[in-house]
């Protein structure tokens, strides 16, 4: 055991988990061990498995201290049971019966109970604001005097404790729906599954918002109770589909068609999202509820209208007769095009100035948007349709950047590579047993080397990163031997994102 007795824990349970490695219906948390069942036949059969595991390691066990083919049970503070999950009765009583705090460390030890059921409590952290605002760095037995607000949440947070609601068990093929709403203090969220017919709440999730991000707008802090939402049940949507409900129609079409200017931290949020899915669904605020929101079929029906009158006065306007040349002048003979803008008989005008920033703003976006929603075609569809009645500066450089921002372009393009199935990785047992590849390049080149061959360890995450000249596979397959190979052995299992280099990797002598 290294450094003593103090990892006896961790060491501990390393080995239970080894024990029971491969047990899909045993939950291990050190010496409680909890096997899982649908039926007691089955129920029957996984018990002989473990047995038989704990025969193999010598293993002994106190039958006073087991509870075998139990329809219900307590489990590391909690109730268990085959409709669900719910805090312990003699727990919730005694926070029921918890006395205003009068010291700073009465304070923290009711909010350790409270977080500790946390994902029982709807917006948790909004309702605690008051009570953690009080919470500082003086000593443990600093008085604390209640404000008015923070008695209301203590009784409120006791009283919503003592009514929480049962958390269903994770059905694997449910429809599932993530509800996320913010304020001005926290962000909230619900996880919930469909079965049956009726929604049922597997989790909550809230979060306060820090001071620096109580500055953001409406927009930043929507977008953020998304993404603390998806990254906290990461382990429950990833590799599922599901939608997200929230009631701010703005993050409905930025998740969407990507449209609007965002600064790199709502980009990085985006996309992070994105990652998971782009259904996104729009509530109303006062009919929030999470029974039917999947109930009611979200459709995207927002349509461009262009305003061919105002287009014209744009164009020959004042302000526009100053900034535009019509095609009888020689310096813009070139462009003599007819073409149907506004009114048939509109002749092409190029506008000689540096800018025409007005027209631009106002129309680029809604013509793109016009034209492209159609038939949704590729970039250079796009770009012949809008060139037949329009032309702007940059004009390629927006269709482009649109059209590969857009949902149901992506959805809808025709795949030529080969896409692997979703794949739920099983957790290695042991270091670079199983190692991920990939190529990163081309590169500026440095040294004579343009790519980097990147390799990390799924077991312990370490990261390898190789220099190499090119990306042949015989390039790649030296980089691998002598670096990661001849280091850590070579692993059971490699998984790369079938890149052709890759393809050949084991024709490779």
């Amino acid at each position: 055991m290294p450094f003593g007795l103090r990892n006896a824990a961790q060491t501990f349970q390393r080995f239970v988990d080894q024990v029971t490695r491969g047990l899909n219906c045993c939950f291990v948390y050190l010496d409680d061990i909890l096997v899982a069942s649908k039926t007691m036949a089955e129920h029957d059969a996984h018990l002989a498995e473990l047995f038989q595991r704990f025969v193999r390691f010598g293993v002994k066990i106190n039958p006073d201290k087991c509870i075998f083919h139990a329809a219900d049970l307590e489990f590391l503070g909690y109730h268990l049971s085959t409709q669900g999950i719910r805090p312990l009765d003699e727990i919730v009583a005694t926070i029921r019966n918890f006395p205003r705090p009068s010291t700073m460390n009465e304070l923290r030890r009711f909010l350790g109970c409270v977080n500790f059921y946390g994902r029982f409590i709807p917006k948790a952290a909004a309702l605690l604001v008051p009570l953690e605002r009080l919470v500082s760095s003086r000593s443990r037995n600093a008085p604390v005097e209640l404000t008015a607000q923070a008695i209301k949440a203590f009784d409120t947070v006791k009283q919503v404790l003592a009514d929480a609601v049962l958390l269903s068990h994770p059905a694997p093929n449910a429809p599932l729906s993530l509800v996320v709403d913010a304020s001005d203090n926290a962000a909230g969220a619900v996880v919930q599954q469909k079965v049956d017919g009726h929604w049922q709440a597997l989790s909550f999730f809230s979060r306060r918002f820090a001071p620096r991000e109580h500055k953001y707008s409406a927009f930043g802090r929507e977008l953020l109770a998304v993404y603390w939402a998806v990254r906290h049940f990461r382990h429950v949507l990833e590799g599922r589909q599901f939608a997200i409900l929230t009631d701010h129609k703005p993050l409905v079409q930025a998740i969407q068609r990507g449209s609007g200017t965002h600064n790199p931290r709502e980009v990085r949020q985006l996309d992070y999202i994105t990652c998971f899915t782009s259904d996104v669904r729009h509530i109303r605020g006062d009919k929030n509820s999470v029974a039917d929101a999947l109930s009611r079929v979200a459709v995207n029906s927002i349509s461009v209208i262009l305003d061919s009158a105002q287009l014209l006065k744009l164009q020959e306007g004042p302000d526009g007769r100053r900034r535009a040349a019509t095609v009888e002048k020689k310096s813009c003979r070139a462009y003599g095009k007819d073409v149907r803008a506004a009114y048939e008989h509109f002749r092409l005008v190029r506008h000689c100035s540096r800018s025409n920033s007005a027209l631009r703003a106002r129309f680029n976006a809604s013509v793109i948007d016009a034209l492209q929603s159609l038939s949704h075609p590729s970039i250079r569809g796009t770009k012949r349709l809008v060139s037949q009645h329009y032309m702007w500066p940059l004009m390629n450089r927006n269709v482009a950047d649109w059209t590969t921002t857009c949902c149901a372009c992506q959805r809808s393009k025709v795949q030529r590579h080969t896409k692997a199935p979703p794949t739920i990785f099983e957790i290695p047992d042991r270091r670079f047993d199983h190692v991920h590849l990939d190529i990163v390049g081309p590169l500026p080149p440095s040294r004579g080397n343009s790519y980097l061959l990147t390799m990390v360890d799924r077991f312990t995450r370490w990261p390898e990163a190789v220099p190499i000249p090119n990306a042949s596979a015989p390039v790649i397959a030296r980089a691998f031997v002598s670096t990661l190979v001849a280091r850590f052995g070579v692993p059971a299992a490699v998984t790369t994102d079938q890149g052709r280099q890759f393809q050949s990797f084991c024709g490779v002598s």
